[in-house]
């Protein structure tokens, strides 16, 4: 009884079937055949993320070594200056 209440309550063109993916009415209602929807597996998911994981510390490192160079430059054009 409290799931013909629930099910009263609320609009079914606001839910999508689990089924057929369309909007408007319920899994159980459906007749349409169920779509097969293509994901990534969980290796490859966890693969992509660990190359993008490594290229963020490779541009990181890139990144430190860049202002570490630059830092050096101006430091050594301070001493050049007082060497003078």
């Amino acid at each position: 009884m409290g799931g013909q209440i629930w099910v009263s309550l609320v609009k079914q063109e606001d839910f999508k079937c689990q089924k057929c993916l369309q909007k408007g009415h319920f899994t159980y209602q459906c007749t349409g055949k169920r779509k097969y929807v293509e994901r990534d597996s969980r290796t490859r998911l966890m693969n992509k993320k660990l190359k993008m994981d490594e290229e963020k510390a490779k541009l990181e490192t890139l990144a430190k070594s860049v202002a570490l160079s630059q830092k050096n430059k101006k430091e050594r054009a301070k001493g050049k200056k007082k060497k003078r």
